[in-house]
Order: structure tokens, then sequence, then C-alpha cells
């Protein structure tokens, strides 16, 4: 009885302290981390100009979330080497980020720890994989490259069964490649996510992490801007680890299991 009072209690000092203080309150954070791949940092395939800078800032919040307890997660491209999407098989890219090969690695400054979890998307060969949220994604648990099943494999399954089962409200720190493609549809894809949980989601941009390809001049910008209308908001890396953005309490730690 005490517990479920003593709970209670903390939900509503929550949503008080969150309307004294005019800022969003998490008590769990996720930060995702798109598609920092060697074919899209310089000197690669289809490679974003100054595509790497992006690294340090992620390294930065991804850091920064593991010490609150938060869960880290890396979206990767993983395309069968026959893939539509591929200007060879009548797609409109470059061949990039191939299963297995170098270009599909993780740039090899970027930090990504023994815990954290990664994200294959394009797998199939008719599935572009723009968005980190998308249904046909799934976490690579065992680091294989191979589908390893389960209920809440992918971060739509595993966070709507978190949030229906547990008391959260949560933020989505995105950043990474590119501003105009994968992080702009995961980014709307993560929004689409939040609004059938109303007032326990937050997404978040961080301006300063994310690097646009820019096919034609201002897709960055547009990008943004779409990103921005849908209710994204943007962030910058001080801002998260200042408490500017959002107000934070005391996180519980879930597993994937």
């Amino acid at each position: 009885m005490f517990d479920i009072v003593l709970s209670v209690f903390n939900t509503i000092t929550e949503r008080l302290d969150n309307i004294m203080t005019s800022k969003e309150t998490y008590n769990h954070i996720t930060s995702l981390t798109i598609d920092v791949q060697n074919d899209f940092c310089p000197g690669g395939s289809l490679a974003i100009h100054n595509g790497d800078d992006v690294v340090e800032p992620m390294n930065q919040l991804n850091r920064w979330v593991r010490q609150q307890a938060g869960k880290v997660y890396f979206s990767r491209d993983w395309h069968p080497g026959n893939t539509l999407h591929f200007l060879e098989n009548g797609g409109e890219w470059p061949k990039h980020c191939v299963q297995y090969t170098d270009g599909a690695a993780f740039h090899e400054r970027l930090e990504v720890l023994e815990n954290d979890i990664i994200i294959n998307k394009g797998t199939y060969i008719d599935d572009p994989g723009y968005s980190g949220f998308g249904p046909d994604t799934y976490f690579d648990i065992n680091r294989s490259g191979k589908y390893q099943g389960g209920i809440y494999n992918n971060l739509s399954r595993y966070y709507d069964n978190e949030l229906n089962t547990k008391a959260m409200w949560m933020a989505f720190l995105i950043g990474g490649l590119a501003t105009d493609y994968c992080v702009k549809e995961t980014t709307l894809d993560a929004l689409h996510f939040a609004r059938t949980k109303p007032s326990r989601v937050g997404v978040y941009v961080v301006s300063n992490a994310i690097k646009a390809v820019n096919l034609t001049p201002h897709d960055g910008e547009l990008a943004i801007q779409e990103m921005q209308a849908a209710g994204a908001k943007f962030v910058t890396l001080d801002q998260v680890i200042s408490g500017e953005a959002f107000a934070l309490r005391p996180l519980e730690v879930f597993s994937h299991d």
C-alpha cells in the first residue's frame, strides 16, 4: 500500500514541477544516433560534407545519457547488395552501407559500448530503411547482423510496451546523418509514436549533431522546418546537458529481456 501511495505522490510531484518550471519533465531518456557510418562520412561512397563533425557531439550526448541510466541506440543502414534502393538496381542512390562491408561500419571515432543497442534498417530488398523507428527495423542485440526475432524487437514495439506497463515520461534525443533523410524520417516516426502517448513522450533533435546531404540547396533547412512543424524540439547539446532543454527525474533502468 505504501508503495502505491509513494508512486502516486511522485507522479503528482513530477507534474507539479513541470508546471512550475514551464519545462517538460522526464524520468527516462533515450538517445538515437542515426547512421554515423563510413559510407556517409568523408571518403565514403555517399559522403556527406563534414559528416564526421557529428561524431564528437553524439559521443558527448551518449556519455551523458549513459550517466543518467538512459538507453543508447545506434541505427545503421544494413542493405543487401541487391536492394532496389541502389542506382544499379533501379533506385536513386549509389551503392552504400552493404551488409558486412567496411562502408557499413560505424565511424572509427564513434563510441559504441557493449550495452548499447544497434538497430538494423533497410535490410529488405524493397525497403530503403530511412527511419530508425520503422516497423521493419530490428534490434541487433548480439551484433551478428542477422534478424533475431522477439516480440519487442524494435523501438516502437519496445517502448509501446514500456509506456503501457510503467510510469514513464520519456524523451527521445536524436542526432546523426542525414538531416534531410534518415534523421528526418526517424524524427517524424518518433513524433507519430509520441502522438499515441499524449504528454508522455518528447522528441528532441540535437541541432549541432546533424548534417544534411543537400542534394538541392536548402534541403536540410526544409527538413528542419518540416520536423519543427510536426512537433520536434530543436536543442543544442549544451542545452540538454545543462538541463535548460528539459527537467530530468531519477531514471529507472530497463532491459530488453
